[in-house]
């Protein structure tokens, strides 16, 4: 099971930090934001290991990290 984790991990972990530069415009916040939402996902990965794609909801939990911090900043 941690072996999966790691690997949605290396596959994902750019291709995220493409699509959240995106949202971001900003390399390092977008690298921050995947990045803990990998965290986040890590610590529930017993549930998200049965998703299809679980890759989309690291994805939408960037995103809300993103647009959250806007919204405070």
């Amino acid at each position: 099971m941690a072996g999966e984790f790691e690997e949605l991990y290396t596959s994902a972990f750019g291709r995220l930090v493409g699509q959240l530069f995106l949202v971001t415009g900003d390399l390092y916040e977008a690298e921050e934001v995947v990045q803990e939402a990998f965290t986040r996902a890590a610590g529930r990965w017993s549930r998200l290991c049965d998703y299809d794609l679980p890759e989309l909801w690291v994805r939408r939990v960037a995103i809300n990290l993103a647009t959250d911090g806007r919204r405070r900043g």
